[in-house]
């Protein structure tokens, strides 16, 4: 039962920080609401603008999951 307490801490003090990837997904997660409500609001009047829009933000969305998946402190 010690070891898995020890464990347990260790694991909790190696998680402590927030690593500059995690902070990069979620600014790029901020960018693709800001497209996404851009794709709604500019893209009322043309199809291809709001096209334009959709793609950038499944664009920064896609970013934000590949950060999260390249930080290393998840595996």
């Amino acid at each position: 039962m010690r070891s898995i307490l020890q464990e347990l801490r260790g694991q909790r003090a190696v998680a402590g920080g927030v690593s500059w990837l995690v902070v990069l997904a979620v600014v790029l997660q901020m960018g693709a609401v800001f497209c996404v409500i851009g794709a709604v609001w500019m893209g009322s009047s043309s199809a291809e603008l709001f096209a334009r829009w959709a793609f950038a933000a499944v664009m920064a969305q896609l970013g934000a999951i590949a950060m999260l998946l390249f930080d290393g402190r998840r595996g």
